[in-house]
């Protein structure tokens, strides 16, 4: 699991530096990133409680889980929603993404299920459920 810390702190740093600077903020690039970022924490973090529960990871989920539910709901990330920035083909494009995540989601339920998995792939598995 320390690969996994060293990445989510970087990606946590480069939020914060990010944060910092007017012009990043006012980008229409920086509210996906930042949600991509804190979605990519998130599944860590869901990961990380499962396979070794310890106070900071329980303190590093509640706190993705926050700052995810704060960024949805900033008026900024509200207005790029409004946008219409969606190409054409929606439909065709909704439709790779809802069949991947199907994909996904019966192998995590195959692997929860499986006796020869680790703590560490059941995080997984329950992390690709739950944001799937």
């Amino acid at each position: 699991m320390y690969p996994n810390d060293v990445i989510n702190l970087f990606l946590g740093v480069v939020a914060l530096l990010l944060c910092t600077l007017k012009a990043a903020r006012k980008s229409r690039l920086f509210l996906p990133f930042r949600s991509a970022m804190l979605l990519f924490i998130l599944y860590n973090a869901i990961v990380s409680v499962y396979a070794n529960t310890n106070g900071m990871d329980i303190m590093l989920l509640l706190l993705a889980i926050a700052a995810v539910l704060t960024l949805v709901e900033a008026a900024e990330y509200q207005k790029l929603l409004e946008m219409e920035l969606s190409p054409t083909n929606d439909r065709r494009y909704a439709s790779i993404l809802i069949v991947f995540a199907l994909i996904f989601i019966l192998r995590a339920v195959l692997q929860l299920f499986n006796k020869d998995t680790t703590a560490t792939q059941r995080g997984v598995s329950l992390a690709d459920i739950l944001l799937c």
